[in-house]
């Protein structure tokens, strides 16, 4: 060390500069100092650091003030030498100032063993007191990761707690609001940037994401916020009965408790077969996957708490491949028609009808639909999406699968046809999903014009949750209702044990 460095430290410990002389002689008692030696070796640094660091973490002193302690403690009792008085630690020396001569090596080892033990009390002090910090953990659980909002290309999201909101590199912080804003591939948070991910933790149950009017979500897990052209990239992890819960209550909200039930384990089941079926996340939240809207309250997660772990298995125990759809119109489609003829486990079509002959979802909104549109209009519609193959005016020629689907739509200038559910979601793009809902209907040329007469919403592939809910209401239990739609897979627990 030398001479004006020990001046400087000197200075900066709080201790007037001293004369030349009496520098020198400080800096021989110094030299001869075996927590001078420590200094130098490095190790009373590092714990000066982690104290300065552990006190700006927690906002208090009381990790720093007990480590002193412990600190002086075992110096007073165990060591034959105190520290001089101008080392950097500056524990306070006893009133006896005797010569002393150096401490011998078992003395000094000594002394390392009881700083070293010092420091560790530190550490576990500093830990217990950061517990009060951590949010609840759900590692008992299994986790599903959702991206939320994938569609509304967000660059600012509020967050309503409270909250803990971690940045790699800085403490943990508690707030009860915060507000996420995204730039090129920069995440600002509480006055923080980063490019890597701000993760926000919720400190009671849960918190609100609400990136505007109409669109908030509840979520119960941690919520990892990144940023990517501009856009705010918001994926939550949850607890996979949560997020089944968020299921049900996106899908079914106000369908009778059997209803529920039937459709919280085929959610499950289709969690547990296409998990990961996005790159850096399980599922979206739209219905590409599953539609989800957020962690529903206690009242609908109590409902279905008898499901909990239960999901459909094919005949190798695996988990089955299970669909639902708003309204199947009479007849559920085949997989096939919606996965290819190379698809395998899938459920076949089965008649939804009830004992009188009736399809159990007639009392659907959905039940029957019409769509009228001009041969001109529609061929040049489908040029833009299909290509200049398409020649218009157009001619469409359709097979049928025997459930009353449409297999097979041959358009005029197309080599290739085009499947029932193609086609379906082709003309659902182009003209909207609620004007075009199925691939279930009839064509009819009428004065120029095209008419489609319709029945049932969506792929009609699995479940009818319409049908579902009417035989909840005529009495059939949950197990009755996969049963009847499922009839090749069967009801197991297998997933009770990772709960």
């Amino acid at each position: 060390m030398s001479r004006g460095h020990f001046c400087a430290t000197l200075v900066a410990a709080g201790i007037e500069r001293p004369t030349l002389g009496s520098a020198l002689r400080a800096r021989r008692r110094h030299d001869r100092c075996v927590w001078s030696w420590l200094w130098r070796g490095g190790i009373l640094p590092r714990w000066k650091r982690l104290s300065d660091r552990l006190s700006r973490r927690f906002e208090d002193r009381l990790a720093i003030l007990a480590a002193r302690t412990l600190l002086r403690a075992s110096s007073a009792i165990f060591m034959k030498r105190s520290p001089c008085k101008q080392c950097p630690l500056l524990v306070p020396r006893p009133e006896a100032r005797a010569k002393r001569r150096l401490m011998p090596n078992a003395a000094s080892r000594r002394a390392i063993t009881v700083f070293l033990s010092a420091a560790l009390a530190s550490l576990l002090l500093a830990a217990c007191h950061e517990k009060r910090h951590e949010a609840p953990s759900r590692a008992s659980e299994a986790q599903i990761s959702v991206r939320l909002f994938e569609k509304l290309a967000l660059r600012q999201l509020r967050v309503q707690g409270p909250l803990y909101v971690m940045v790699a590199g800085d403490a943990p912080r508690s707030t009860r609001e915060a507000v996420v804003q995204a730039a090129g591939s920069t995440v600002t948070v509480l006055d923080v940037k980063t490019h890597g991910a701000v993760q926000l933790v919720p400190a009671e149950g849960s918190v609100r994401l609400v990136p505007g009017p109409g669109f908030e979500r509840s979520v119960t897990g941690p919520v990892m916020v990144t940023a990517r052209a501009n856009q705010l990239v918001i994926v939550a992890v949850l607890p996979r009965e949560d997020y089944v819960a968020g299921v049900v209550s996106a899908e079914m909200p106000d369908g009778p408790l059997e209803a529920q039930k039937a459709q919280a384990i085929v959610a499950r089941t289709y969690a547990a077969r296409e998990k990961g079926r996005h790159h850096d996340y399980d599922f979206c939240d739209l219905t590409h996957c599953q539609t989800f809207k957020g962690v529903p309250g206690p009242e609908l997660r109590s409902r279905i708490a008898e499901t909990a772990g239960f999901i459909l298995q094919d005949a190798a125990g695996r988990p089955g491949a299970v669909f639902y759809s708003s309204t199947c119109g009479g007849h559920t489609a085949s997989a096939a028609l919606l996965l290819g003829a190379d698809s395998d486990h899938a459920p076949d079509g089965v008649s939804d009808l009830d004992s009188a002959g009736r399809p159990w979802c007639a009392d659907s909104p959905h039940a029957k639909w019409q769509f009228t549109i001009s041969t001109t209009e529609l061929g040049s519609r489908l040029r833009e999406a299909l290509g200049d193959t398409v020649v218009t005016p157009i001619r469409i020629r359709l097979n049928y699968a025997s459930s009353g689907w449409v297999s097979q739509v041959f358009i005029s200038g197309m080599e290739t046809p085009l499947t029932g559910e193609q086609f379906h979601v082709h003309m659902g793009r182009l003209f909207g999903w609620g004007k075009f809902k199925s691939s279930r209907f009839e064509l009819v040329e009428r004065n120029g014009g095209l008419l489609f007469d319709g029945e049932g919403l969506g792929h009609g592939v699995g479940l009818c949750q319409y049908g579902a809910m009417a035989m909840a209401r005529a009495g059939l239990t949950f197990a009755d209702i996969l049963d009847h739609y499922f009839p090749g897979l069967v009801l197991s627990a297998s997933l009770q044990s990772s709960r």
